[in-house]
C-alpha cells in the first residue's frame, strides 16, 4: 500500500473514531464525567476503573483477532442498529485505548 493509500485509511478511522467516542460518550455517561460507567462498575465489582475499561478492551481486541483470522472477513463499518463492522470494531478497540489513558490520566 502506498503512502497516498495508507493516509487516507488513517484519517477515515481517526474520523469515525472520534465520532464513534462522541456519541457513544453521549449515550453510556450522561453528566460531566466522561468516565463515571468504569468507575460505578469497578465499585460494584470491587475492582479498579482500569481494570474494567481492560475487559473491555480485550473483548473487542479478541474480536478483532478472530476476525482477522477469517479470509473473508472485509473492512466496514456495518449499518444501523447493533450491527458492528470489523472497522468500527478496531475503532472501538482503539478508543477503549484512549479511555485507559484518561483513566491513568486522572489517577495521577
Amino acid at each position: 500500500m502506498d503512502r497516498d493509500k495508507f493516509e487516507k485509511v488513517y484519517k477515515e478511522f481517526e474520523e469515525m473514531e472520534r465520532n464513534l467516542l462522541l456519541t457513544k460518550r453521549s449515550e453510556y455517561a450522561k453528566d460531566e464525567d466522561c468516565l463515571i460507567n468504569f468507575k460505578t462498575t469497578a465499585s460494584q465489582l470491587g475492582v479498579t476503573p482500569e481494570e474494567v475499561c481492560l475487559v473491555f478492551l480485550m473483548k473487542h481486541t479478541q474480536a478483532v483477532a478472530k476476525a482477522a483470522m477469517k479470509s473473508d472477513t472485509r473492512l466496514g463499518w456495518g449499518g444501523t442498529g447493533s450491527i458492528e463492522g470489523f472497522s468500527q470494531r478496531i475503532s472501538d478497540a482503539r478508543n477503549y485505548l484512549i479511555l485507559l489513558a484518561a483513566l491513568i490520566k486522572e489517577r495521577e
